[in-house]
């Protein structure tokens, strides 16, 4: 047995990595790991003379309400350090959920209840499918080691549930680097999420992007990713989602296959190795919905094969030159495809999509004022383009990107129905 999928982790800036750390709701008990100490420790854990299973803690008698705690065992001759799950008590002992010891063996170093201090720890003793939340406040990474404490984390594959590493996204926990190691601070694998955490980068620590991606199907919701200054913010070539982030001041934000980028905010990243903000992968198919590029660099870079659709987007302020100055550029003789539905450009300073010479680009129901022009005329099919006089936003400059009623502007947006053959 071990510690069971079902399992939730506390982290706390002011936590303990000798504490216990976690519970496992849903079967009796009472949660003693959201506090920033110990519910109870002790330095003489004893296991049973015939039950290897029962162990007995020194200076505390075992009570029910001990059951689904976990307790931390970190040190003792003849232990083996890790987390272990109370899953009864019998004859005055707790009944873990596999062997710590030897029968009869004395002096485990123990800790039952209390918060973890570092990511990294939960990463050391969670299984797939637990959940680690991590309380708000910063999280210095001082080690590229893996699932070690102050190390990086590489979260366990999932199944039902996922594996989640989460923080409350109103008071985002922040993790950064305290200095300029060689690695991502996440690594995802299959079937995992990453929820609400703020991945801080700067020039000191920002070498390398934020997260890591290793296995299929992963969702990254509610992060907020700032002044990764490397390559790409987000890396790896496999299957997931991105909903509801904000990426600021990156150098590539993502590169791979991701099925959705849906309700994200990309403001002043720049294009990464000659590609853009965004790598598509060739031969695979990737969704923006709704999403917001503001200042910055070129968006897109689109493979050979890809097929790329972009709905609801804004493209505002895009700026550079040798490519980087158009909101969405080809891979140079690619065959790639792109959808743009209802998209709006506006202080393009290119063109809205250029290069596509071998590939299909379809235009429905776009807008663009002050661009270089909506296309360069490569392989278009354009239905419904609106090319307006005056802005459409009521005050971009300041992040209002609501669309305004103005003559020549966005009052040209509204009740806008015209179709696109298939």
């Amino acid at each position: 047995m071990a510690v069971p999928a079902a399992a939730v982790w506390q982290v706390m800036t002011t936590g303990s990595d000798t504490n216990g750390g976690g519970f496992v709701p849903g079967g009796g008990g009472v949660d003693r790991s959201a506090s920033e100490t110990a519910y109870v420790s002790g330095v003489n854990l004893t296991v049973d003379d015939s039950v290897n299973t029962d162990v007995a803690p020194d200076g505390y008698t075992p009570d029910a309400a001990d059951v689904n705690n976990i307790i931390q065992i970190t040190a003792g001759a003849g232990f083996t350090p890790g987390a272990y799950h109370i899953v009864s008590i019998q004859s005055g002992k707790w009944r873990l959920d596999r062997s710590p010891a030897a029968v009869g063996t004395g002096g485990g170093v123990w800790s039952l209840g209390g918060a973890l201090a570092t990511p990294g720890k939960a990463g050391g003793l969670h299984v797939g499918g637990n959940l680690i939340y991590v309380h708000s406040g910063t999280y210095t990474f001082t080690t590229g080691d893996n699932n070690v404490s102050n190390g990086r984390i590489t979260l366990a594959a999932g199944g039902a549930p996922f594996t989640r590493l989460e923080g409350n996204p109103a008071s985002r926990p922040i993790f950064q680097w305290d200095s300029n190691i060689s690695a991502r601070l996440v690594s995802m694998g299959a079937n995992n999420v990453v929820r609400g955490i703020r991945f801080a980068g700067n020039a000191a620590h920002g070498n390398t992007g934020a997260i890591t991606r290793g296995g299929h199907v992963q969702e990254i919701l509610n992060c907020e990713f700032t002044n990764w200054q490397s390559l790409w913010a987000i890396a790896g070539t496999y299957v997931g989602n991105i909903t509801d982030c904000y990426f600021y001041n990156c150098k590539g934000v993502a590169a791979g296959s991701w099925p959705t980028i849906r309700h994200c905010v990309m403001k002043n990243c720049q294009w990464a190795v000659s590609r853009g903000v965004f790598d598509t992968d060739g031969n695979t198919r990737t969704e923006w919905d709704e999403c917001i590029f503001t200042g910055g660099e070129r968006c897109f870079r689109i493979q050979s094969g890809a097929i790329a659709v972009l709905r609801k987007c804004i493209f505002y302020g895009i700026a550079g030159t040798g490519g980087k100055e158009n909101a969405i550029g080809y891979q140079a003789g690619n065959s790639g495809t792109v959808d743009v539905d209802s998209c709006i450009f506006e202080n393009v300073v290119g063109y809205g999509v250029a290069g596509g010479t071998n590939g299909r680009v379809r235009l429905l129901n776009c807008a663009h004022y002050n661009c270089g022009g909506l296309h360069d005329g490569a392989v278009v099919e354009e239905v419904g383009t609106i090319a307006g006089t005056h802005s459409f936003f009521v005050d971009p400059a300041h992040g209002d990107f609501n669309i305004n009623n103005v003559a020549g502007g966005g009052a040209l947006l509204r009740g806008v129905t015209k179709t696109l053959a298939a």
